[in-house]
């Protein structure tokens, strides 16, 4: 009996990890192991702010741990079905100042045309560009559209400089279509998951638009430029991509900030594919968890990021916005956002907060206080008026009433 079990183990083993070539490839005895949470916000990192989950993520967390080389991440709990991973750092991200002489970096946003609920995302995306215009002028802004014809909200992006890549072929759209058609996910879900997974065909897009740099950023529509991140890279040339971090400072797990290195990305996109094909495209926290596991599996591949590039304001406001004497460069909405449960219980009022954001807003109440998330909601809302085009009183942020950004304000202005 203890002989057939051993068999059953090789094979199974031979069968999952066969042809996968990548370093560090996956190693699972018997089923594949479930993807666990990865915080007990779990999507409330996301672009589309799905809520769901646990606190089981606890268990996803990652440690930095210096080494003579640098710093070695360590995962805590079970990565796979049979040990522990690491993602080896060698080389963390840094940056210098940029001048106008130099070239900018491009930066990403990734979207689906908007509807199912998700129009607020395109008002978090114009803020995102209007505080880039303003705080960060190394940056040359992009949009991917993912799956979606021109509309008004692609027309208020191209009128301020917003280069749009309309893109209806992501490699994952067929197996998220039959997800759709056997109803084994609905609309709005194949919605948010066609967006959030534009981020890993960011770098082919660029490429294949003729774009030469070497480096690339991505962000999450949620989020703010307070300084200009100036020029970005990584000290190690196998370094391939810059993981932000999640809760915890310092700690690997949030893909809401991404650094690509562009050929490094591209050379391990087919096995990212063959990756994310393994588990078929199913993970936690849409995207994140998947590409964490996979970055953990590919050796000296991910970097992390300094916390003033995913800073969250659940950890409040230093003084003069400095964390260890530096700028905060994105501010991130991880969690509550505006007009989502944060204006309410500033207000006083807590109705519209699930349990888990209402948990985290009273925890940074009492260890930091709140005064860092009134002044993001005072920025945004400035720079929130300042996006919407037609520039009538009833359509700025405090005399919006519900369904809030769903009223579509980005639009063409009447004659």
């Amino acid at each position: 009996r203890v002989v057939v079990v051993v068999v059953v183990v090789v094979v199974v083993e031979i069968c999952v990890c066969r042809g996968r070539a990548y370093e560090g490839r996956v190693r699972t005895r018997g089923a594949l192991p479930h993807l666990p949470h990865h915080d007990s916000l779990d999507n409330a990192h996301h672009p589309y702010g799905l809520m769901g989950g646990n606190a089981a993520g606890r268990n996803d967390r990652v440690d930095i741990l210096p080494d003579a080389s640098g710093a070695v991440v360590r995962r805590r709990g079970a990565i796979s079905a049979t040990r522990k991973s690491t993602i080896r750092v060698r080389g963390v991200a840094e940056f210098e100042d940029w001048t106008p002489e130099q070239p900018r970096t491009p930066w990403f946003l990734a979207m689906r045309p908007q509807g199912n609920g998700f129009e607020e995302y395109e008002a978090f995306a114009a803020v995102a560009v209007m505080s880039a215009m303003e705080n960060a002028p190394s940056l040359e802004p992009h949009l991917l559209w993912v799956g979606g014809e021109k509309n008004n909200f692609t027309a208020w992006c191209e009128n301020r400089g917003v280069v749009v890549h309309y893109f209806t072929t992501p490699v994952y759209k067929e197996a998220f279509d039959v997800m759709l058609a056997s109803g084994e996910i609905k609309e709005r879900r194949h919605a948010a998951l066609m967006g959030a997974f534009g981020r890993i065909e960011i770098p082919r897009v660029y490429r294949a638009w003729g774009g030469r740099a070497e480096y690339l950023l991505y962000t999450d529509v949620d989020v703010m430029f307070f300084t200009d991140p100036g020029l970005m890279r990584f000290r190690v040339a196998k370094i391939g991509v810059g993981v932000g971090p999640q809760v915890s400072k310092n700690k690997v797990g949030n893909t809401g900030v991404l650094l690509f290195r562009v050929d490094r990305w591209m050379g391990v996109y087919p096995e990212l594919v063959q990756f994310m094909e393994l588990y078929k495209w199913r993970g936690r926290s849409f995207e994140q968890a998947l590409l964490i596991r996979f970055f953990s599996r590919v050796r000296d591949f991910a970097s992390l990021l300094p916390n003033t590039w995913n800073w969250k304001a659940y950890w409040g406001c230093h003084p003069n916005g400095r964390d260890a004497g530096q700028d905060i460069a994105i501010g991130h909405f991880h969690g509550p956002k505006p007009k989502m449960c944060l204006d309410d219980y500033l207000d006083g009022r807590n109705e519209s907060c699930g349990h888990q954001l209402l948990h985290r807003l009273k925890a940074t109440e009492k260890t930091f206080g709140l005064n860092c998330y009134r002044s993001w909601l005072s920025t945004f809302e400035r720079f929130y008026d300042q996006a919407v085009p037609c520039k009538l009183p009833s359509e700025s942020y405090s005399n919006m009433r519900p369904p809030f950004f769903q009223q579509g304000y980005l639009r063409v202005c009447p004659d």
